[in-house]
C-alpha cells in the first residue's frame, strides 16, 4: 500500500514540477528619461459675474409736487425824520488868570524844583545810588583779560552837595585791581542827588557791595 500510494504521489507531481521550469528567458528593461516640466503662468481668473435679476412686478410711486403759499410782509414804516440833528452848546471857558509881567523877574529868583521830591521812600533813594554807581562802573581790561572775578564791599558817606567822602573798602575781594575799580565807581558817581531831609540827615553812611562778574 505504501509503494502504490508513493507511485500515485510521484505520478501527479512530476507533471506538475515540468510546469514551473519555463525554458525561456525573462528580461526586464530600465530607461532613464530626463522629464522637463513645462512653465504655465498662472494668471488669476475674473470672478464670474451674475447677471443682475430682472424685477418686473414693481409698482410706480406717484410723487406731487407740492408748492409753498408765498405769504407778502408789508414794508416797515420808517420812523426816523428826515432832519435829524441836535443842537449843542459850546461849553463855557472859565476866565483866565492875571498873568503877571515876568520881564522884571530876574533869574536869581528862580529856584527849580527840588530832585529829592521824586524819591518818597528810602529804597527809591538807596536803588537810585546803586544804579548811579553801577553805570559808573568800570570792570578793569586786565582783569577781564585774566578772568580775575570778586565782591568788593564799599562804604562811604554822602555829605552837602551831594558830594562824597570817607570812601574806603570795607571787605576787600582780594584783588587790588578790582577794590581800586570799586573805589573809582563811588567816586565818579558823585555828586548825588540831594538826600531828602525827610527822611536822611547829613552826612549819610552808607556800604555797598559792588560784583564784578563776567558773563
Amino acid at each position: 500500500m505504501i509503494a502504490i500510494s508513493g507511485g500515485m504521489h510521484a505520478f501527479v507531481l512530476f507533471p506538475i514540477v515540468d510546469l514551473f521550469k519555463s525554458k525561456s528567458t525573462t528580461y526586464i528593461e530600465f530607461e532613464m528619461r530626463e522629464v522637463k516640466k513645462t512653465y504655465h503662468r498662472s494668471i488669476p481668473r475674473p470672478r464670474r459675474r451674475y447677471n443682475p435679476p430682472i424685477i418686473n412686478d414693481t409698482k410706480a410711486v406717484n410723487v406731487q409736487h407740492r408748492q409753498t403759499q408765498f405769504t407778502p410782509i408789508k414794508p416797515i414804516k420808517n420812523q426816523i425824520p428826515k432832519d435829524f440833528h441836535q443842537k449843542i452848546n459850546a461849553p463855557s471857558v472859565p476866565g483866565t488868570p492875571d498873568i503877571p509881567d515876568i520881564g522884571n523877574l530876574q533869574v536869581a529868583n528862580w529856584t527849580p524844583v527840588a530832585a529829592t521830591e521824586s524819591y518818597f521812600t528810602k529804597k527809591d533813594y538807596f536803588d537810585m545810588v546803586r544804579m548811579r554807581i553801577e553805570s559808573n562802573k568800570k570792570y578793569p581790561s586786565r582783569a577781564r583779560f585774566r578772568n580775575i572775578e570778586g565782591h568788593v564791599k564799599v562804604s562811604f558817606e554822602i555829605i552837602t552837595k551831594g558830594m562824597v567822602q570817607s570812601v574806603k573798602v570795607e571787605k576787600s575781594s582780594g584783588k587790588n585791581i578790582l577794590d581800586n575799580a570799586a573805589i573809582d565807581a563811588v567816586k565818579n558817581s558823585s555828586p548825588f542827588p540831594l538826600p531828602p531831609p525827610s527822611l536822611f540827615k547829613l552826612p549819610l553812611k552808607l556800604v555797598i557791595v559792588i560784583v564784578f562778574e563776567l558773563t
